[in-house]
């Protein structure tokens, strides 16, 4: 009775602390609706909330994981790779030039993992994780619709467009795209009626603010993955007669071929993508960062600089920097290009093995399993937006959720 009653202490610990972390994750910790930074004095060092917060669920994961160390023991064997890329970022810290920084960042990002495999070896069924879920994403988009409507400081300042909650309106739209798979999700776990109803509602309103958002890489990642899925859809329906590959393959080659051939017919016709959208061909200057970015990882290529030691203001490197890019970005605009700065060729490779063994062992699965729709988009946004082992940064942690939750699936007949 007695190991019962501890067993349902420590899962309330898990849960409680995984809703908190979901609430943060959602709204941020930061106050809303602040003004664009246009100094680089202005840029906060530190968030006393976040040491604050991430402290305590550190300690909360802690003792919750405590009865469940043979399941930890599992699952770290069955998964390694995430393992081994964070344990490689935190040994970059030794050579990092703000170590002290990179250190409160790789804790946050390691809270992170230990909060959601806490969460995840107290609560197995699909359908708890998600009822857990919905008491923060129901209120956040409805709350956020409300704020974008009704409260001026809720738009970007840079763009006049929407952001919400968000510091910008690429957060939005990220947030915004995550609800609507989130979404997916709860309709393909048991619920009633009602609850269906319910959430087709909640999906409607992330449309809205995906779209009033007007992040042109949110807006692409979902075509791209409507797209993808359309696909298998037909990949589905022609597979008895053994060419649902085959007409895969072909969609893709033609569409690579139209692409090549237009490069060489008439390159200039290329920039109608970006145009629609109100782009160049540069996409708004990343290019350019992007060409900056890779002279930097020349200095550095194999170890990197050292985790999330770059993008710190006091960096020499990015005050010379920010004298070209007078707009001021805080990351690379693309998640690898961070990645292979920050933890070099090495960090980078761990990253694929994780990739690859995680869609191995997706592949193996013979059950119902839908968390993969949330690591393919966001693997497809970070072609654009760096949000991979990002502190504060909410598609990172849903990836490592998402990833996560294949595993713990995976442990529990052992």
């Amino acid at each position: 009775m007695k190991k019962n009653i501890n067993n349902t202490i420590h899962s309330k610990v898990a849960i409680v602390s995984f809703v908190i972390f979901l609430f943060f994750g959602f709204f941020g910790t930061s106050l809303p609706f602040q003004e664009h930074v246009t100094e680089t004095g202005d840029f906060g060092t530190s968030n006393i909330i976040n040491q604050i917060v991430y402290s305590f669920l550190f300690l909360f994961s802690c003792f919750a994981l405590f009865p469940k160390i043979p399941e930890l023991y599992f699952l770290i064997k069955k998964e390694k790779f995430l393992s081994f890329f964070l344990i490689w970022c935190l040994i970059s810290i030794t050579w990092s030039d703000f170590s002290f920084v990179s250190f409160k960042r790789w804790f946050r990002i390691f809270s992170v993992a230990l909060i959601c495999i806490s969460f995840l070896l107290h609560v197995r069924s699909d359908y708890n994780i998600i009822k857990y879920i919905k008491l923060i994403l129901y209120p956040y988009v409805i709350l956020s619709l409300f704020v974008v409507l009704f409260i001026p400081g809720a738009s970007d300042p840079m763009f006049d467009t929407w952001r919400g909650f968000a510091s910008t309106k690429n957060h939005l739209g990220q947030m915004s795209l995550i609800s609507i798979l989130l979404c997916f999700i709860i309709l393909n776990v048991k619920c009633s009626h009602k609850e269906k109803i319910f959430t087709y509602f909640i999906l409607m309103i992330s449309l809205i603010l995906l779209v009033g958002s007007t992040s042109t890489t949110s807006i692409l990642a979902l075509l791209v993955f409507l797209f993808l899925s359309s696909l298998l859809f037909v990949d589905s329906i022609f597979k008895p007669l053994g060419v649902g590959n085959s007409f895969t393959v072909v969609i893709i080659s033609g569409f690579l071929l139209i692409f090549i051939s237009i490069m060489f017919a008439d390159p200039q016709l290329i920039s109608v993508i970006p145009n629609a959208f109100g782009k160049d061909m540069t996409f708004t200057g990343r290019i350019d960062l992007w060409d900056y970015m890779f002279r930097e990882i020349n200095k550095h290529l194999l170890f990197g600089a050292g985790y999330q030691s770059f993008w710190v203001m006091e960096n020499i490197d990015l005050i010379i920097l920010y004298e070209e890019f007078v707009w001021l970005p805080l990351q690379s605009h693309n998640g690898y290009i961070d990645i292979i700065n920050e933890v070099g060729l090495i960090g980078f490779f761990l990253f694929v093995l994780m990739l690859v063994f995680y869609f191995i062992n997706l592949i193996k699965l013979k059950e119902t399993y839908l968390w993969h729709l949330l690591i393919i988009v966001i693997l497809i946004i970070n072609f654009q937006e760096s949000n991979l082992f990002r502190p504060g940064i909410f598609a990172g942690t849903i990836f490592i959720f998402s990833y996560l939750t294949l595993y713990a699936k995976l442990i529990r007949p052992e």
